[in-house]
């Protein structure tokens, strides 16, 4: 009887020892910091081909470069990022010898990574400020420094701002090297209403081995066609056509409902480019027993294009068309008819490729896509 008890408390031990999973420690060296700010121009902004180069009000934080964040991961996703690192005010060159500064609290911020290197960070924070030239305690904001707070992810992001949306993106981490990209913007406000945020490249001293992350998400089929549609006129408004037919298996993170997290699709053109991005919001789907819609979209406002709109001069596309999304126990179909879109180079007579990816909350995908020529456009696979 004693030996039947030994036995069943070593093993109630290692059922206890297997619940609780082990955080590793390690650093993230920044490579390279960037602050945003977004106010006087489109600048190209929802382009994420552009996001690496320099643009209207985006400036490098050199004296970020080589400090390093404590970082933690486990093998149930969890991940985290201790900011106090950054060691308090950095200071740096913006424009007319204004000098801005970025303050990271020094906070942890908790958040997720799965085996596919995402990453994600909801409710991170940065204080950020200005001075004139040579006037150190003079702030542009009077005193009260500026605050934004965001999703801090390595994936797509949006944020809205003067009715309009302003797209962010990163990058997923590298499992060879440790480097990841990490994003993200809000609407803010110093001395005029903007879009703010930053842009960091950090490097793991210790990589996680993705075998031991929660799966990622995978889209295992992506089915469709390229329609061209020729210049934008007043009698012709509807640009190019996509339709599209996904299945999204889910990663290990648990469950993503459709209703309460956004949806992108990204559409890459042969050469790597970005030919598009589509965002459609969790809160716009209508739900119909089990699946949520957007059953008749005739102006862009849900099915918005973010980036990749045709336009013919003057003249821009009217985007509109449907959208279904219908989760299920092996994976969530989405299914998508879209006008509006200018998808000429997966339509050139010499595109043979392309890659699409689906992004619904945490769960983000890619997968490359053979296309065929048809009488009217291509077909894809």
């Amino acid at each position: 009887m004693r030996k039947k008890n030994i036995g069943a408390m070593a093993g109630m031990a290692v059922l206890l020892s297997g619940a609780t999973a082990h955080a590793t420690n390690a650093h993230c060296t920044i490579q390279q910091a960037t602050s945003i700010v977004y106010t006087l121009s489109d600048c190209e902004r929802n382009n994420p081909d552009l996001f690496d180069q320099p643009c209207d009000l985006t400036f490098p934080i050199s004296l970020a470069g080589g400090r390093a964040l404590d970082v933690t991961f486990d093998t149930t996703g969890k991940f985290t990022l201790d900011a106090t690192g950054w060691g308090g005010e950095i200071d740096f060159d913006t424009f007319g010898g204004f000098i801005g500064l970025v303050v990271l609290p020094a906070a942890t911020t908790t958040g997720t990574i799965d085996a596919g290197g995402n990453v994600f960070l909801p409710g991170f924070s940065m204080n950020f400020d200005c001075h004139p030239p040579g006037a150190p305690d003079t702030l542009c904001s009077g005193g009260a420094s500026a605050e934004s707070t965001f999703n801090f992810s390595t994936a797509l992001g949006h944020t809205l701002f003067s009715g309009s949306e302003w797209l962010s993106e990163g990058k997923p981490m590298d499992f060879s090297t440790g480097t990841l990209t990490l994003t993200g913007i809000s609407p803010s406000t110093l001395i005029a209403p903007q879009v703010s945020g930053l842009r960091m490249i950090c490097q793991l001293d210790t990589i996680p081995q993705a075998s031991t992350l929660p799966k990622a998400a995978v889209l295992v089929s992506a089915k469709g066609k390229v329609t061209g549609g020729g210049d934008v006129t007043a009698t012709s408004p509807h640009g190019d056509h996509l339709s599209l037919a996904a299945k999204l298996v889910a990663g290990g993170l648990g469950v993503v409902p459709p209703a309460t997290n956004d949806l992108f699709l990204k559409i890459s053109a042969p050469d790597g480019s970005t030919a598009g991005v589509v965002l459609v919001k969790g809160a716009d789907l209508t739900q119909k027993k089990k699946a949520f819609v957007v059953s008749n979209d005739t102006d862009g406002s849900k099915l918005q294009i973010l980036f990749g709109l045709k336009q013919t001069g003057d003249l821009a596309a009217v985007p509109g068309g449907k959208l279904t999304v219908k989760p299920g126990k092996k994976f969530t179909t989405v299914s998508l008819s879209l006008d509006g879109l200018d998808l000429s180079k997966l339509l050139a007579t010499d595109a043979t490729t392309g890659t699409l990816r689906l992004q619904i909350g945490h769960d983000t995908a890619a997968k490359s896509i053979a296309l065929k020529a048809t009488k009217t456009g291509r077909k894809f696979h």
